[in-house]
């Protein structure tokens, strides 16, 4: 598994695509609404809203993605890290972020490859 994390608009798309010559095919997007992850695409993106998801909807997103870990251990997991910034007052809003950091730490651990973009420059974090 690879980890590409980073904030919003870093970059992070663009460098795995040409890192790795991923095609639009290979790409499977997380949104708001998204119920389930599609495990036949190469690459995860945006799994911050497959969470926020989740949460929305009441379920727990770190026990589905342990549930398919198998099914992960090949794939390039992109997600954008919620960790700075300030602290939200909403209750599902802290929950979101706490799950993204804890799920996040998680994956990193189990990845072979983690690397982290800030303003497009990558920083291998793990190897």
């Amino acid at each position: 598994m690879i980890v590409i994390f980073g904030g919003a608009y870093q970059g992070k798309l663009e460098y795995a695509k040409k890192t790795y010559g991923l095609t639009d095919q290979d790409l499977f997007f997380c949104r708001e609404d998204t119920d389930r992850v599609d495990f036949s695409r190469k690459a995860i993106c945006y799994l911050d809203s497959f969470i926020y998801a989740m949460i929305s909807r009441g379920e727990d997103p770190f026990e589905y993605l342990k549930k398919h870990a198998e099914l992960l251990s090949d794939k390039i997991i992109i997600c954008n890290d919620l960790s700075c910034g300030i602290v939200p007052t909403d209750p599902l809003m802290r929950r979101f972020r706490e799950e993204n950091g804890r799920i996040l730490s998680y994956l990193c651990q189990n990845a072979g490859h983690v690397i982290r973009i800030f303003c497009s420059l990558p920083l291998t974090m793990k190897c």
